[in-house]
Formats: structure tokens, C-alpha cells, sequence
């Protein structure tokens, strides 16, 4: 549900997050923006894989589609670069509410990180038999 002016709720969109948890494609790609070592699908994609959030090999098509939402999101905005000797590349920016989406990820993963620990703690405490 939106608020009048289209703005999500801060808890609905939290619940959205967490939905996406498992894949980690979003956040990847917010953080390498944020950080500026990457600005392009295809150096993005690389690096997500790299940082080894996402359970499984991140495609570049779903880096893409994510990137598509995102800029319809306003969370990042985009520019062809033409230098260079190859063909053109889009690169991208993450904007204020990019950076906002971001801090979003960073505290529905500490939220998650903080209910796995006390899952294994309770484990832990399980007397055998």
C-alpha cells in the first residue's frame, strides 16, 4: 500500500526487502553504485558476483532488469558513455534515493543477520536427548 503522493510505508517497504533477501542482486548493485566501483552492467555484474551475497551466479540479464527498476525507482539515473574505443555503455549513478534504498537493505540484512545468530544461539543450547 502507498501513501498519497506514491510513497510506501517505511514497515511495506521493509517487507518487500526482506522478500528479496534470498537473491541479494538489489543491495549488491546500491552498494557497488554507492561506492563507485562500478557504473556499468557489465562491471556491475562482475563485482556483485564477487562480493558473494547471492546464493547463486548473478546473470547479467537479472543485473538489468534490476538496474531498469531501480532508475524507474529513481534510485539511480543513467548516461551513455561514448569514450573509448568500444561501443557505448550505459552507466549508471545512484541518487539520494538510491543511497536512501541502500540504508533500507543495510537494516533489513542487520535485522535478518541478528534473527539468524539468535536462531543458532537457541540451537546451541539444545541439550542432546
Amino acid at each position: 500500500m502507498r501513501e498519497r503522493g506514491g510513497r510506501q510505508h517505511r514497515g511495506q517497504r521493509h517487507g518487500q526487502l526482506a522478500q528479496q533477501l534470498s537473491r541479494m542482486i538489489e543491495p549488491s548493485v546500491l552498494y557497488l553504485l554507492a561506492t563507485g566501483t562500478a557504473s556499468h552492467g557489465y562491471q556491475l555484474t562482475e563485482q556483485a558476483n564477487q562480493l558473494g551475497l547471492a546464493e547463486t551466479i548473478i546473470e547479467p540479464a537479472a543485473v538489468y532488469r534490476c538496474l531498469r527498476t531501480l532508475e524507474a525507482d529513481g534510485c539511480v539515473i543513467s548516461d551513455w558513455d561514448t569514450t573509448g574505443s568500444g561501443p557505448a555503455r550505459r552507466v549508471y549513478k545512484l541518487t539520494e534515493i538510491g543511497r536512501q534504498r541502500l540504508s533500507g537493505w543495510a537494516a533489513v540484512i542487520n535485522q535478518r543477520v541478528q534473527a539468524l545468530a539468535n536462531f543458532v544461539e537457541l540451537c546451541r543450547q539444545l541439550r542432546p536427548g
